[in-house]
């Protein structure tokens, strides 16, 4: 059998990083936005549920974790929210006045779910909800696994497999190794991306990302 191929090497400085718990959470706002502003932009979901759900995070990230203002915007997903944002980054908020101003200003009878794109024509905003929160705890999950797989492959003990870092991921949140793994395979490349955007490789690397 032939040697296993090794993870793509990880920068010093994303490594520091990761060792730091402290920045844990504002790595994952950073997963999070970044994800739900591509499915809003494809049209999956709508702009104003992933702003509520982008403004949730960042409230997260400062009553819960005690984050400032500062750290929060150095995390935001895109350069003009950096410069723009103060608390709330100015394009979620207009999402969300644009909305209102259409619930105020809409016919007599639509509700408030309807003007914010959450519920309509009796399908009602759960399964829609449902299915957003499904796919961020598939991200989660597919975030841990790489995280391992990647962090196991930077450690003096030496690389793990795929299938391990499942394993391990799979104790860790109490679910099915094939629950880890599915998410694993569906968001590895959406999520090896942002990593390779973020700086987080050292340049020249093979992308090739093992078995």
């Amino acid at each position: 059998m032939g040697r296993r191929p090794a993870p793509p090497k990880l920068s010093e400085a994303f490594l520091n990083r990761q060792r730091d718990e402290y920045y844990w959470p504002l790595e994952a706002y950073n997963s999070k936005s970044i994800y739900l502003l591509g499915a809003s932009k494809e049209g999956e979901i709508p702009d104003e549920m992933a702003s509520f759900e982008i403004l949730q995070a960042i409230a997260t990230l400062y009553s819960e974790h005690g984050f400032t203002n500062e750290a929060i915007m150095e995390h935001h997903p895109i350069q003009q929210w950096r410069e723009e944002g103060v608390m709330i980054p100015v394009p979620v908020l207009n999402m969300l006045v644009n909305a209102w101003a259409k619930y105020l200003e809409g016919p007599s009878g639509m509700t408030m779910g309807e003007a914010f794109n959450l519920e309509g024509h009796g399908q009602g905003k759960k399964p829609k909800r449902e299915r957003l929160q499904n796919i961020l705890r598939e991200r989660q999950l597919a975030r841990a696994a790489i995280a391992a797989y990647l962090g196991a492959g930077a450690s003096d003990a030496g690389g793990i497999s795929k299938s391990e870092a499942h394993a391990i991921v799979a104790e860790r949140f109490n679910v099915s190794e094939d629950t880890v793994k599915r998410a694993h395979k569906k968001w590895e490349a959406h999520e090896m991306e942002r990593l390779r955007v973020a700086g987080a490789f050292s340049e020249n690397e093979d992308d090739d990302l093992g078995a």
